[in-house]
């Protein structure tokens, strides 16, 4: 028989996949999109196969050394997505494949599958006088008994032990009494199980328009959402993911923060119950990882999550939602460093999905897109004709000014809104794009700013604690009492941070709760 040999992207900064021979043995298993162990100089690492018809390299190629699962990992388009990244983002292969995976399942153990123990009742529940001639003299049995049956007839042995306090002789007892059992069953986790869904609205016509232009888009084919903020956009978006499911398929739904995960995954499980499953960077590996297997195996059908989601292995995707689409934070800023977007357009095109971006401020090349390739809808008013809030620009050049506050420009107009806010009983919200004290150190004698002599920009003065510090790589030194240059004493501060913000305002409405919300607090 002539050798075969595989194409295995390993997720190292590589030039090229590495050719191995695939042994007879494990030919069944070794597939595009399959985990396999290879060994890499004296180690072994897991890598993904790529392609299975390799031609022979020129040296001896070494063996696979095993395929842990029994199916391919990683479905056929999302190979695709990455051999695409890899060109268009000009990264390896092996990194533009590390994506497609959570890094639970990179571990050469990762293929193990958590389990746990689960009591379970015997499907005939006693009777009443059964109960009291059994349990007459174990009150406990009985009561872990009717426990489990409020319980839905199941629970996990550790939720009965640890959190409503049964003992493991209990159990075993119950167990071995002939009206329970014990069974291994694998051990999910779903950080999200306790949020609680909300039903949306129903559809005005203006989004009642947007859902028909949506479900005649063609597969593959994309529509930019235009909608002033309080639109409705969301509903939108549920509404279509709910045609989606319906027709049988599946669906992504991106947003640009985690923050905004909570929020949308209540909107979706009011919708879709238990068929969301979440994937962004704030979980744990194991708790991502259990995500992607429900996906996989289809056990979920709705994936919700930060810009890694737009690799969720969903099975018959149908549709992608990308909320907020002009938000940078969809650039990955690694190796591969993709945007979400294009990578979901990209998916939607190798998947015969419907693509829809939302947002009230699209970026330019998403408008440019909605007038060639993508249809334009637009959601021009707010639900309930609701007026937008209004904007005032004040002209600190030329405005009157509050004196007292020092460096920081305090204007007539914006003191006067704090004071009627706080008077009211209400809350200000003051943003200030820079953290600390003040934005760098500067000696007036020299000319000297102290900068980080790793980045070559300036640090940032902090003072609680005091210090300087470097916001791109977290160097950090003392603040100093003298120029470095000249040794000049005095040393001013310019710019203004939140912290210096934070004193001012504190001097200024000592009777108001203060908060500051920044990097170095949060």
């Amino acid at each position: 028989m002539t050798d075969r040999f595989a194409e295995v992207a390993l997720p190292l900064p590589l030039a090229r996949p590495y050719t191995y021979r695939i042994p007879e043995e494990l030919a069944a298993r070794v597939a595009p999109g399959a985990r396999v162990v290879v060994p890499v100089r004296r180690r072994s690492l897991i890598g993904l196969v790529m392609a299975t018809d390799a031609p022979a390299p020129a040296a001896a190629a070494r063996d696979i050394a095993a395929a842990p699962d029994p199916e391919p990992a990683v479905p056929a388009p999302l190979i695709e997505t990455a051999r695409w990244m890899s060109g268009y983002y000009g990264a390896p292969l092996g990194l533009a494949s590390r994506p497609l995976l959570p890094a639970a399942l990179w571990g050469t153990e990762a293929g193990a599958e958590r389990t746990e123990r689960v009591m379970v009742l015997a499907p005939e529940r006693l009777t009443l006088v059964e109960r009291e001639e059994r349990f007459r003299r174990r009150p406990r049995q009985r009561a872990l008994y009717e426990t489990l049956e409020a319980l839905g007839g199941s629970a996990p042995v550790r939720h009965l032990m640890e959190q409503l306090g049964f003992g493991d002789g209990v159990i075993r007892s119950l167990a071995r009494a002939g009206v329970a059992t014990i069974e291994q069953t694998e051990w999910i986790r779903d950080p999200f199980a306790g949020v609680r869904g909300t039903t949306p609205p129903a559809a005005t016509p203006a989004q009642q328009a947007a859902l028909d232009a949506v479900g005649a888009l063609g597969p593959g084919q994309g529509a930019l959402l235009l909608g002033v903020t309080g639109s409705g956009k969301t509903l939108v978006y549920l509404e279509a993911v709910r045609r989606a499911l319906a027709a049988g398929r599946g669906a992504i739904v991106l947003v640009p923060e985690i923050g905004l995960t909570p929020q949308t995954v209540s909107r979706l499980r009011g919708a879709f119950g238990d068929e969301v499953a979440v994937l962004h960077s704030a979980l744990s590996d194991g708790e991502r990882a259990d995500a992607w297997r429900l996906l996989r195996r289809a056990e979920r059908r709705v994936a919700v999550g930060a810009r890694s989601a737009v690799f969720a292995p969903v099975a018959d995707l149908g549709i992608i939602v990308v909320d907020e689409e002009h938000e940078a934070s969809y650039k990955n800023g690694e190796s591969p460093r993709y945007h979400a977007r294009d990578v979901a357009a990209v998916r939607a095109r190798l998947e015969g999905a419907r693509l829809v971006l939302g947002s009230a401020t699209p970026s330019l090349e998403t408008m440019v897109r909605a007038g060639e390739s993508w249809r334009l809808l637009r959601l021009p008013e707010r639900i309930g004709a609701r007026p937008l809030p209004p904007v005032e620009l004040v002209d600190l050049r030329v405005a009157p000014r509050v004196d007292g506050t020092g460096p920081v420009v305090w204007s007539e107009a914006l003191d006067a809104a704090i004071v009627g806010a706080l008077a009211r009983g209400e809350q200000a919200l003051l943003l200030l794009n820079r953290r600390g004290y003040a934005a760098f150190l500067h000696c007036p004698d020299c000319g000297e700013v102290w900068q980080c002599r790793r980045c070559t920009i300036s640090l940032t003065v902090h003072t609680a604690p005091p210090g300087l510090r470097c916001h791109y790589c977290g160097h950090e030194e003392p603040l100093p009492w003298s120029c470095r240059k000249c040794a000049n004493p005095v040393q001013q501060m310019r710019g203004v941070g939140t912290q210096q913000l934070e004193r001012v305002l504190a001097e200024r409405y000592p009777g108001a709760r203060l908060a500051r919300m920044d990097l170095d607090t949060t």
